[in-house]
Protein backbone atom coordinates (compact mmCIF):
# COMPACT_ATOMS: atom_id res chain seq x y z
CA UNK A 1 0.00 0.00 0.00
CA UNK A 2 2.60 2.42 1.15
CA UNK A 3 4.79 1.94 -2.43
CA UNK A 4 1.57 2.78 -4.07
CA UNK A 5 0.75 5.45 -2.18
CA UNK A 6 4.26 6.94 -3.40
CA UNK A 7 3.70 5.66 -6.85
CA UNK A 8 -0.17 7.42 -7.30
CA UNK A 9 1.55 11.07 -5.72
CA UNK A 10 4.25 11.02 -8.36
CA UNK A 11 1.90 10.04 -10.81
CA UNK A 12 2.63 7.63 -13.55
CA UNK A 13 3.87 10.11 -16.22
CA UNK A 14 6.21 11.02 -13.54
CA UNK A 15 7.59 7.87 -12.54
CA UNK A 16 7.82 6.98 -16.17
CA UNK A 17 9.44 9.97 -16.91
CA UNK A 18 12.18 9.38 -14.19
CA UNK A 19 13.02 5.87 -14.87
CA UNK A 20 13.86 7.02 -18.09
CA UNK A 21 15.96 9.68 -17.48
CA UNK A 22 18.07 7.19 -14.73
CA UNK A 23 17.89 4.74 -17.75
CA UNK A 24 19.90 7.21 -20.38
CA UNK A 25 22.38 8.44 -17.95
CA UNK A 26 23.18 4.79 -17.18
CA UNK A 27 23.33 3.87 -20.94
CA UNK A 28 25.46 7.25 -21.28
CA UNK A 29 27.88 5.82 -18.94
CA UNK A 30 27.77 2.28 -21.13
CA UNK A 31 28.24 4.00 -24.20
CA UNK A 32 31.08 6.40 -22.36
CA UNK A 33 33.60 3.06 -21.29
CA UNK A 34 32.15 1.32 -24.57
CA UNK A 35 30.98 -1.40 -22.97
CA UNK A 36 29.12 -3.66 -24.85
CA UNK A 37 24.99 -3.75 -24.64
CA UNK A 38 23.09 -7.05 -23.41
CA UNK A 39 20.37 -5.62 -25.30
CA UNK A 40 20.65 -4.09 -28.83
CA UNK A 41 18.80 -0.56 -29.22
CA UNK A 42 15.29 -0.55 -28.85
CA UNK A 43 15.26 -3.30 -26.57
CA UNK A 44 16.74 -1.84 -23.92
CA UNK A 45 15.16 -1.43 -20.42
CA UNK A 46 14.11 1.89 -19.04
CA UNK A 47 14.65 0.11 -15.57
CA UNK A 48 17.73 -1.90 -15.87
CA UNK A 49 20.90 -1.87 -17.73
CA UNK A 50 22.74 -5.24 -18.52
CA UNK A 51 25.89 -5.14 -20.23
CA UNK A 52 28.26 -8.06 -21.43
CA UNK A 53 32.07 -7.86 -20.29
CA UNK A 54 34.00 -7.34 -23.05
CA UNK A 55 36.96 -9.88 -23.29
CA UNK A 56 39.43 -9.35 -20.33
CA UNK A 57 36.99 -7.78 -17.88
CA UNK A 58 36.58 -9.63 -14.65
CA UNK A 59 32.70 -8.18 -13.92
CA UNK A 60 33.20 -10.66 -10.64
CA UNK A 61 35.71 -8.50 -9.37
CA UNK A 62 34.00 -4.98 -10.62
CA UNK A 63 30.47 -6.03 -8.80
CA UNK A 64 32.59 -6.94 -5.64
CA UNK A 65 34.47 -3.98 -5.68
CA UNK A 66 31.18 -1.50 -6.14
CA UNK A 67 29.94 -3.99 -3.27
CA UNK A 68 32.96 -2.52 -0.98
CA UNK A 69 31.53 0.40 -1.54
CA UNK A 70 27.99 -0.06 -0.28
CA UNK A 71 26.31 -0.53 -4.12
CA UNK A 72 25.22 -3.65 -5.29
CA UNK A 73 25.68 -4.14 -9.21
CA UNK A 74 24.18 -7.57 -10.53
CA UNK A 75 25.52 -10.32 -12.20
CA UNK A 76 23.77 -11.65 -15.06
CA UNK A 77 20.88 -14.59 -15.42
CA UNK A 78 20.79 -18.32 -16.79
CA UNK A 79 23.85 -18.15 -19.83
CA UNK A 80 24.81 -14.47 -19.02
CA UNK A 81 25.84 -15.26 -15.09
CA UNK A 82 29.20 -14.56 -14.61
CA UNK A 83 29.08 -12.82 -18.13
CA UNK A 84 28.71 -9.05 -17.18
CA UNK A 85 26.52 -6.78 -14.96
CA UNK A 86 22.63 -5.33 -14.61
CA UNK A 87 22.44 -1.93 -13.08
CA UNK A 88 19.05 -1.53 -11.68
CA UNK A 89 17.46 2.18 -11.63
CA UNK A 90 13.10 1.74 -10.74
CA UNK A 91 11.63 2.12 -7.60
CA UNK A 92 12.39 4.55 -5.47
CA UNK A 93 16.15 5.07 -7.14
CA UNK A 94 16.37 8.92 -8.07
CA UNK A 95 18.61 10.44 -10.31
CA UNK A 96 20.74 11.76 -7.77
CA UNK A 97 21.16 7.73 -6.79
CA UNK A 98 22.21 6.53 -10.31
CA UNK A 99 24.94 9.36 -10.64
CA UNK A 100 26.07 8.57 -7.08
CA UNK A 101 26.42 4.76 -8.27
CA UNK A 102 28.07 5.82 -11.86
CA UNK A 103 31.04 7.51 -9.82
CA UNK A 104 30.97 4.53 -7.81
CA UNK A 105 31.87 2.32 -11.09
CA UNK A 106 33.95 5.24 -12.39
CA UNK A 107 36.11 4.83 -9.07
CA UNK A 108 36.75 0.86 -8.90
CA UNK A 109 37.14 0.57 -12.99
CA UNK A 110 40.55 -1.38 -13.78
Amino acid sequence: DAQLDRMLKEGMEGRAKRHQEMATLAQEWVGKHNFPFTAEEGFRSPTVTSVTAPEGFNSDEFRKKVKEKGYAVADGYGALKGKGFRSGHMGDWRVEDVEELLRVMDGVLP
